[in-house]
């Protein structure tokens, strides 16, 4: 039998799901990920994929000795960056969306470019070049040996075929110009950086390389496996709902991010939204997140709560606060403002503040669909995807922000609808999906909460704004 491997690589773990022809899953494999997340740093271990592609196919040839593994293809967190040399080695540890090491990069890049800012699809804060300087000025070793900047699926092709790419949409975030079909050169030359690190660009789908020789003998295949140009894990999903003429979100809840695609002119313009031209005057819109959802995983880890399902929801979580800075608003990307939970006493249980995180979710949600929506368009409803089906979650995001929400089957529907894009198939409708209602009182009420998040968030950030000038001062009394 043929077949294809569809690879996610998510936070803290990998999945690797093989498909026939026809799109129909015939095994599927989950493999732990290491996640190096310390002060403003956050990183995998790109070793860790490649293990991990070995193991799985491994796993799949024991099972089914028989089988043909013809394609593979990868999808990823949109802005993971892996640093190689020539001998395809990591320099670093690949930086995840979530690092912000090069926050104050970001503020330089801003300001001396500022006049360029209209020419760019992605904020700074979200494009590699402040990284770049980051190891430019941090690790001038490092920065020596660099001859490629590669996404997740352009690290594994180097490593096991040679060759390096990155899809259309994905080279965004390194400067590059659809309009153009080139690289921002004039960036490039301003910052002294050579061009030749950047990869070429292909179309999804592409066959990029292709495992034969040594190589295939290693991953014991007994066929040459066709490498297929992959894209960010929230791609597919928006082009799906493009396809299908609605007006919804995709939120991803591992991580905050949020992908649509829209006609640029019902999105307010700022600096934190990433726009790319998509196809008949539309553009792909992705607001990035803080991937600050390892909270909540700690919270049930230490307290053995893994079915939401049974918590007693109570409106307003008793009392309990957490406020957005935990897995970090949009609007504080640059802010060392760090968040908290407020208001626990000594009979708050576990499930206020679970209660409390799903909350500051759909506040955090909610804001920023005030911030990048004009009046004019309405949000139909938003499509969730996560690690957990959490209809808990599901129903405080539809009463926060009074539409309807959707969950698949977790990642697992939109690695297959990633499967149709790959192969340029058409995607059939949902096996298994349920819709959640916002209930009209629970939605009045939830917009005084609103209110009341946002006044004691605001009073928070005053204060760290007092305490930064306080320490300036004292820097300089020194």
């Amino acid at each position: 039998m043929n077949c294809t491997l569809m690879l996610y690589l998510g936070i803290d773990s990998m999945k690797g799901i093989f498909y026939d022809d026809k799109g129909n899953e015939i095994e599927a494999f989950k493999m732990p990920l290491s996640l190096k997340a310390e002060g403003d740093y956050m990183e995998q271990n790109p070793e860790e994929w490649i293990d991990g592609v070995s193991e799985i196919i491994r796993e799949m040839k024991y099972k089914n000795r028989d089988l043909s593994i013809q394609y593979m293809s990868v999808i990823y967190q949109p802005g993971t960056f892996v640093f190689v040399d020539r001998a395809g080695k990591n320099i670093m540890g690949a930086i995840m969306p979530g690092d912000k090491r090069a926050k104050y990069q970001s503020e330089i890049c801003e300001k001396m470019f500022k006049k360029q800012g209209s020419s760019l699809y992605a904020p700074w804060n979200s494009l590699v070049y402040p990284i770049i300087l980051w190891i430019k000025y941090n690790k001038p070793d490092a920065y020596k040996r660099i001859y490629k900047i590669l996404t997740p699926d352009g690290y594994i092709s180097y490593r096991l075929c040679g060759e390096t790419a990155i899809d259309v949409y994905s080279a965004a975030f390194l400067g590059y110009s659809i309009k153009n079909n080139d690289y921002n050169n004039k960036i490039i030359n301003s910052l002294e950086i050579e061009k030749g690190i950047f990869p070429r660009v292909c179309k999804i789908g592409e066959c990029v390389g292709v495992i034969d020789g040594e190589a295939k003998e290693e991953l014991g295949l007994n066929t040459d496996l066709k490498l297929l140009m992959g894209s960010g894990i929230m791609l597919p999903m928006a082009m799906l709902l493009s396809r299908k003429g609605i007006k919804g979100m995709v939120f991803d809840s591992d991580t905050f991010n949020i992908c649509f695609v829209s006609d640029n002119s019902k999105i307010r313009k700022h600096s934190f939204i990433t726009k790319i031209p998509f196809k008949d005057n539309s553009y792909i819109n992705f607001i990035k997140g803080n991937y600050q959802i390892q909270f909540l995983k700690w919270i049930k880890e230490i307290t053995k709560e893994e079915n939401t399902e049974d918590i007693n929801y109570a409106l307003g979580s008793s009392g309990v606060i957490i406020l957005p800075e935990i897995f970090g608003e949009w609007e504080h990307d640059y802010c060392d403002l760090r968040g908290g939970v407020l208001g626990i006493q000594r009979n708050t249980c576990i499930d206020d503040i679970i209660t409390s995180f799903y909350e500051a979710a759909g506040f955090t949600l909610k804001s920023s669909i005030e911030h990048n929506f004009s009046d004019e368009m309405q949000v139909d409803y938003i499509e969730v995807i996560g690690t957990e089906r959490d209809k808990l979650l599901c129903r405080v995001l539809s009463n926060v922000n009074s539409v309807k929400v959707f969950m698949g089957n977790s990642h697992n529907d939109i690695i297959k609808e990633a499967f149709y894009m790959v192969k340029d198939m058409p995607r059939q409708d949902y096996d298994d999906r349920f819709e959640m209602v916002p209930e009209e009182e629970m939605s009045s009420n939830y917009k005084r909460l609103y209110s009341l998040h946002h006044g004691v968030r605001n009073s928070l950030k005053d204060i760290y704004k007092l305490r930064r000038k306080l320490l300036r001062r004292t820097d300089i009394k020194q």
